[in-house]
């Protein structure tokens, strides 16, 4: 097996910020372990069918052509997720489980255009006339705002069934939903305040 060098995890928690933090980043942690379990990213495969190549723990070859995806551990997988899967949704949502739905996403779909289409297909459903966002995949300073307005206005649980529904949209109008379609409906079902 190779040996392969992870940058630390960066979540050492800060005792006095208080008690919320320590709670946020056991959560995390618990998303993080679900995240890896065999029925969602754990485990090596090469489908010839999926664009990403070889896959370990979710963590693709083509998206980290550097590392030995087939001797990638749970360890360095998580360091992965940490370092770059964790702190946007973070950033966007704060400590709520909606960040932690998106972190899925972002994980399943990649911070890319489509991904943040979604996100904005899913506010608008939410926001009043006046205040929705263009559905233009660039989140520029009003979806800060967007946000907010959310969230102060819906519980996490319907913001969650939001993404939810517009997730399951993009996956049933993607091509290769014939070869993927269950795993992705699954995926998109996942929601952090039942599942971890």
């Amino acid at each position: 097996m190779t040996k392969q060098n992870y940058a630390e995890p960066d979540y050492d928690v800060d005792f006095a910020t208080g008690e919320d933090e320590w709670h946020w980043e056991n959560r995390k942690e618990a998303f993080l372990e679900n995240l890896l379990s065999s029925g969602r990213e754990g485990g090596y495969i090469y489908n010839k069918n999926d664009p990403g190549g070889e896959t370990n723990f979710g963590i693709t070859k083509r998206s980290y052509p550097n590392v030995d995806i087939k001797a990638l551990d749970r360890k360095g997988a998580k360091a992965i997720y940490r370092r770059d899967f964790t702190k946007k949704g973070e950033k966007f949502f704060g400590h709520t489980p909606e960040a932690i739905k998106f972190m899925d996403m972002e994980v399943n779909i990649g911070y890319t255009p489509k991904m943040k289409k979604i996100v904005q297909r899913a506010l608008n459903s939410l926001l009043p006339e006046g205040e929705k966002v263009d559905v233009d995949g660039k989140f520029g300073k009003e979806i800060g705002k967007a946000i907010k307005t959310v969230q102060s206005n819906f519980s996490s649980k319907i913001i969650i069934n939001a993404l939810t529904k517009y997730q399951q949209k993009y996956y049933q109008g993607l091509d290769d939903y014939k070869y993927f379609g269950k795993g992705w409906e699954e995926r998109a079902i996942y929601d952090p305040i039942k599942t971890d």
